[in-house]
């Protein structure tokens, strides 16, 4: 059924619509970062010393961040650990 699930109640039907795209405000809460770092990300670009963006959309003049490359941007910067 893809992103959209469906509830069926006596005589009504719900629809829940599981968003793939989040705007700029929606992105920087789901990662825990600034919507300035964002913003300053799509502007300069990759820049030494600096966190790379995560990949984005613009259709027109709207930006729109996809989920799943979030979350494969955010693998980028795991640490894991070897045993003590």
């Amino acid at each position: 059924m893809g992103n959209l699930a469906r509830a069926n109640s006596e005589s009504n039907t719900h629809e829940i619509v599981i968003k793939r795209g989040m705007s700029e405000r929606e992105a920087a809460i789901y990662l825990g970062i600034p919507m300035n770092s964002l913003r300053q990300g799509r502007c300069d670009g990759a820049r030494d010393g600096r966190m790379p963006p995560p990949p984005y959309l613009k259709i027109s003049r709207k930006i729109v961040y996809l989920r799943d490359d979030l979350d494969r941007w955010l693998e980028q910067f795991r640490i894991e650990l070897g045993p003590p």
